[in-house]
């Protein structure tokens, strides 16, 4: 995969898809979210699907980054990966008490009910409205972005 990308110079597309995925996440989904949300047709694993490709973009350059070669062939366009990685972990460092308080509940809910009954999770999935699952998904995917930019710098 290394190889055909690098032949057919594919890696400022990747990085150029990877900015507009950032520009329609921070841009766009904001003003479609309650559109995307609602409740009498959600439209929330499409918009999952969406916010996802910047998350598999960032793990495909993240692999990538670790040839020598390949980060030489990124040339100009490393400048804006560079820039894109210091924006998630300006965001991780901002954020860094929303992700932590995310993770703990997300803790605190799977040793409180260690059970696990088919009636609690039934429970659990009617309560949860497209908003909190939507926002809940966003948090987990900003995190495994900025922390995949760590390991790209």
């Amino acid at each position: 995969v290394l190889e055909s990308i690098l032949t057919f110079e594919k890696l400022p597309l990747l990085i150029y898809d990877l900015v507009l995925s950032e520009a329609w996440r921070e841009l766009i989904y904001p003003r479609l979210e309650s559109t995307i949300c609602a409740k009498e047709s959600p439209r929330t694993l499409r918009a999952y699907f969406v916010l996802y490709h910047e998350a598999t973009i960032v793990n495909l350059l993240e692999v990538l980054c670790f040839h020598s070669y390949a980060v030489a062939a990124m040339k100009d366009a490393a400048v804006d990966l560079i820039d894109y990685c210091a924006r998630r972990l300006a965001t991780l460092q901002g954020r860094a008490d929303e992700f932590r308080s995310h993770a703990f509940h997300g803790r605190q809910k799977a040793t409180t009910t260690n059970d696990n009954s088919a009636k609690a999770i039934a429970q659990e999935l009617a309560t949860t409205t497209p908003q909190t699952e939507m926002k809940r998904q966003l948090l987990d995917i900003e995190f495994s972005i900025s922390i995949a930019c760590i390991g790209m710098i």
